[in-house]
């Protein structure tokens, strides 16, 4: 696993059948009464492929963002100029492996312009960091 892979549960390769593969949770009776064979629930299929299906997740941050960069406000196209990106506000290679750094509250629309910008921040930012503990060495 990368840095770039959201984690799995520790329960999803052995799923097993009325048992959510997602959250483990029982998922109950279907609506004839009887119990489920299901191994997911609905509502944990979406959450998946927010995390685990790019393209789900950024049809679902342009639609919650209207195609408009947060940080400059520029309507973007979702092909041609402005060039839109689907951004981690909290950058992955910090995750340490947290499911939340995939998840929707810290993904946003930036335009080409406003993305590089912050990407060259942040890595300048952590190349300040690492010749820190470099010298404190």
């Amino acid at each position: 696993m990368t840095y770039r892979t959201p984690p799995l549960p520790e329960h999803y390769h052995n799923p097993t059948p009325g048992i959510c593969r997602w959250c483990n949770k029982a998922i109950g009776l279907t609506k004839t009464g009887r119990e489920s064979k299901s191994t997911w629930h609905p509502e944990c299929v979406i959450e998946y492929k927010m995390l685990f299906h790019p393209s789900y997740t950024r049809r679902a941050v342009w639609k919650r963002d209207n195609g408009s960069c947060k940080q400059c406000g520029t309507k973007c196209k979702r092909k041609g100029a402005p060039k839109w990106h689907m951004d981690h506000i909290t950058p992955l290679i910090e995750a340490s492996g947290d499911i939340k750094y995939w998840k929707m509250e810290n993904l946003q629309t930036l335009c080409e312009k406003c993305h590089k910008e912050k990407t060259a921040k942040e890595a300048a930012g952590r190349a300040f960091k690492r010749r820190l503990s470099k010298d404190a060495l």
